[in-house]
């Protein structure tokens, strides 16, 4: 499990730098106001505030994009889909690639065991991903 734990860290860091710099490009930077729903800021900010009231342990990160969940990615890049329509080939790529990934990434974050088959399938997600965006 540390090895799948391992590459989900990675590839969930580098899928959250890729909206922020992306749509930090594309949009500027006010990028988190104008292109990420209410819902979703709103949420963070939730968190956000519970982090400063517990001061005795260190914060998440500085920037709001660490503390949306991991389905929030899919949710951002399709309602900003011009600005990464170049990257993959269709919203439903990106949302069924995510959403199955997120039922991994959630067992493997509440330690849970997974099956070969289900770890294959995330090795498979996560080449595809990584040969998509490159």
């Amino acid at each position: 499990m540390a090895g799948v734990y391992m590459a989900f860290y990675c590839f969930e860091n580098s899928a959250r730098d890729l909206i922020k710099e992306r749509l930090k490009e594309r949009v500027g930077t006010e990028w988190w106001k104008k292109s990420v729903a209410s819902k979703i800021r709103e949420k963070v900010k939730t968190r956000k505030n519970k982090d400063s009231k517990n001061k005795w342990h260190a914060p998440r990160a500085l920037d709001e994009i660490s503390y949306m969940d991991f389905g929030d990615m899919a949710d951002i890049i399709c309602s900003q889909w011009e600005h990464f329509q170049d990257l993959f080939p269709s919203q439903d790529w990106v949302r069924t690639r995510i959403g199955d990934l997120e039922q991994s990434r959630n067992a493997i974050a509440h330690n849970n065991v997974l099956s070969e088959r289900d770890i294959n399938r995330i090795k498979m997600y996560l080449d595809d991903w990584v040969k998509q965006v490159g």
